[in-house]
């Protein structure tokens, strides 16, 4: 929700065509995933490009860039339309979430049903974050908005 109320213009579009809710759950993941970064610790010394890394050192990985970066992405704005690579809001390797699944699910179907009923939704002002960190995300998240006019124009399916 954070990340339509500063794409406002995404947001309608989703509203308009629910067909996107699965794709915009990868593109929300891509540009404000939850863990922001994760950290790992060396279990041997090893070489990365001109980079040695040696055992005992904490690596942090840094999801937001690994998504957005220009080198793999010839656009990295938010986009619900346009068709990605995969990114890392959810982890990755052995260290994949668990529940990503459902939480793809869930996200999913939460869109399609808020993008129709709140067309124009916007984040309070008193709404308050968790400092950025590895975990990040609202606290406290008012949401602003004027539901749609008709129950019988919110798409189903």
């Amino acid at each position: 929700m954070q990340t339509f109320a500063d794409h406002p213009g995404q947001w309608q579009k989703l509203g308009a065509n629910p067909a996107l809710a699965r794709q915009a759950v990868e593109e929300v993941m891509r540009v404000n995933p939850t863990i922001t970064w994760v950290s790992r610790e060396a279990s041997e010394d090893m070489q990365y490009r001109e980079l040695t890394i040696e055992k005992g050192t904490t690596v942090h990985l840094l999801t937001i860039p690994a998504g957005s970066d220009p080198r793999k992405l010839e656009a990295a704005e938010f986009d619900i339309e346009k068709e990605r690579p995969p990114h890392f809001g959810f982890g990755g390797g052995m260290h994949h979430c668990i529940g990503h699944l459902v939480a793809r699910l869930d996200m999913t179907e939460a869109f399609k049903a808020l993008a129709a009923r709140l067309p124009e939704m916007r984040v309070s002002p008193e709404a308050a974050y968790l400092p950025d960190s590895g975990n990040t995300g609202p606290t406290h998240l008012p949401l602003s908005f004027k539901p749609s006019k008709s129950r019988s124009q919110i798409p189903t399916k």
